[in-house]
């Protein structure tokens, strides 16, 4: 049977006889009739097989029991014909829960073909002079031998070659997926059966693109230039929005080249990489286990040499405020694991240089290396640990005596890709929003925000004068600066040199201007600040920031949303919520 495409149950081709009606003439195999069981009864469909005019000349499907029946009916008007008119009609048999649409071009080329071949020498109907009203005139034509430039004098097609032409339609596209049929030196059935892709899903800005072949190989001068530009940053890290500014791309293109790729299947799509992110089994968690090479595959995706430093989560974090991104960087060198087996490898047959679906590069370095690869059970283990109540960072803290020699990331990645796990998002569900919604007061809230907002900007305004640069101000600090103080010499005459800060921390709310008797007198006016991180642009910002936060809250949307739309890290978005009122988190 071919592979990937669903096998052919029938194939008959059906005419309409001026005495007779609408009958079969040949079926491949011979499992429609009224005179023996068979797949359906004919006569039940028959004026569907053969329909009225107005639906000739049309891909028609309709069900039967079990079966879908398509086909292309033809309706051919001439005098010549014994009824002014010729009806035929090459129908395919399927299982009616079958996905038939890659025949469908097939079958209305099919009927396409045959209807110019009747027009032009009456291929299919020579045959019976029952569909003729003078015999002379269609003979005369059919015995009209037509010699084609290098070709050999060929008989023209007749009724009796259709069984033989279905037989072979039917054996060769069951088997093989295409066939090439000759009829005469000038024309042949050819069909080609291609899988038909569903179109790809509209791409988030915070989704991440990996790709599954070498796209720098598949470049040619052909290739529009945005696609050639955006793809040295397709690298499993960089979300569609930091592709479309690291490449200087428009957005809108760019995520447009990557459905194209989405499309035909060269990348695959991901959800950014947080260590603050929750990851779950699914339940194909045994086919790490059962599906042949699944765990040899992930061993040599995931495994790190020992050249190689992982990530050391309690050290500290950078956070990439442009998407939301936490970039965990550490320093905690390698170390021998009990379950890890070393392999000296140089050109060896060590799991880290198999050719991997998902493997970047096959290159090998001059200089022979250890390879510590974590055993399958140690793998199936970890996939198995992971949990809905349990972020990658602390998974990662209690089980990283396993993960000295894992990437973490592309442990995360391979089992995502492979079904063996998914991503549980995190919903920030603000109180007063769903109580306006229980309450069908969502009208008010908006009214309410509206006005919140107006007098942010109206206190932005009255405040536009206080620039005192000698405030240094943190999202949720003031540090106020004195002058520097010196004691006198030691009496030996040493130089001893003391320097004190009055150093004072007051909490304010994140949108509030800190009046200046606030300010204490002491302060030394030559100190100046070139950026002041709470001038009113900032509150602008700030409250273009509310209104939008507010928006994306609205339409529910999970924090990776949120942190790419706003370009800000998980905290700071976190704090913009904040304002809003009380709220709480969904994971789902």
């Amino acid at each position: 049977m071919n592979s990937g495409f669903e096998p052919i149950t029938a194939v008959f081709y059906s005419v309409f006889h001026p005495t007779e009606g609408t009958k079969i003439v040949h079926q491949v195999p011979d499992v429609i009739s009224r005179d023996q069981p068979s797949l359906f009864d004919f006569d039940a469909v028959r004026n569907y097989v053969i329909p009225k005019p107005q639906l000739c000349n049309k891909l028609v499907s309709f069900k039967i029991g079990r079966y879908r029946v398509m086909g292309y009916p033809v309706n051919i008007e001439n005098t010549d014909y014994a009824r002014n008119s010729f009806t035929f009609n090459f129908c395919f048999v399927f299982p009616y829960d079958s996905d038939t649409t890659p025949y469908e071009s097939a079958v209305r080329r099919m009927g396409r073909m045959f209807r110019v071949l009747e027009e032009q020498n009456f291929s299919l109907s020579k045959q019976d002079p029952a569909f003729f009203k003078d015999n002379r005139a269609h003979l005369d034509r059919a015995d009209t031998t037509e010699t084609t430039p290098g070709y050999a004098r060929t008989a023209r097609i007749t009724l009796s070659s259709i069984e033989s032409l279905i037989n072979q339609i039917f054996s060769d596209l069951n088997n093989y997926s295409e066939c090439c049929i000759p009829l005469d030196s000038a024309n042949s059935v050819d069909i080609k059966l291609f899988p038909i892709l569903p179109a790809p899903v509209n791409l988030k800005g915070h989704q991440v693109p990996i790709s599954t072949v070498k796209l720098g190989l598949m470049v040619d001068v052909n290739w529009d230039p945005t696609m050639v530009k955006i793809l040295p940053f397709i690298n499993g890290v960089n979300s569609v929005r930091k592709i479309s500014r690291l490449a200087d791309a428009d957005y809108i293109l760019t995520k447009q080249c990557l459905q194209h790729l989405l499309y035909y299947r060269c990348i695959e799509i991901l959800d950014i990489f947080q260590f603050s992110n929750i990851y779950a089994p699914t339940n194909n968690i045994s086919r790490f286990l059962t599906v042949p090479d699944i765990a040899e595959d992930c061993q040599a995706y995931i495994v790190t040499d020992s050249g190689e430093r992982l990530a050391d989560l309690p050290t500290g974090s950078m956070e990439n405020s442009a998407s939301g991104v936490s970039s965990v960087v550490g320093s905690a060198p390698l170390q021998r694991s009990s379950e890890a087996s070393p392999v000296s490898t140089f050109n060896s047959v060590s799991p880290l240089a198999r050719t991997s679906y998902f493997s970047s590069s096959s290159a090998t370095t001059a200089k022979p290396r250890t390879i510590h690869v974590p055993s399958k059970a140690t793998l199936f283990y970890l996939y198995r640990s992971l949990n809905q109540g349990q972020t990658i960072r602390e998974w990662y803290v209690q089980h990283r005596k396993q993960l000295q020699f894992i990437d973490v990331r592309r442990f995360i990645t391979f089992g995502v890709l492979r079904g063996l796990i998914y991503r549980v998002h995190s919903y920030p569900i603000s109180d007063p929003l769903v109580k306006a919604i229980e309450s069908d007061t969502l009208q008010e809230l908006d009214e309410a925000m509206k006005e919140k907002i107006e007098k942010l900007k109206e206190r932005t305004k009255s405040n536009s004068h206080v620039n005192n640069p000698r405030v240094v101000r943190t999202p949720t600090t003031t540090t106020l600066e004195t002058t520097l103080k010196t004691e006198p010499s030691t009496p030996s005459g040493n130089p001893r040199r003391r320097v004190s800060f009055n150093y004072n921390v007051q909490r304010h709310p994140k949108h509030e201007v800190i009046p200046e008797s606030d300010i204490s007198s002491s302060h030394t006016e030559s100190e100046t600040s070139s950026d002041e991180p709470w001038s009113s642009h900032r509150i602008r910002q700030d409250i273009d920031d509310t209104k939008n936060v507010f928006k994306l809250l609205k339409g529910f949307q999970n924090f990776d949303a949120i942190c790419t739309e706003l370009q800000k890290p998980r905290s700071e978005v976190e704090m913009l919520i904040e304002t809003l009122g009380s709220s709480h988190l969904v994971n789902g």
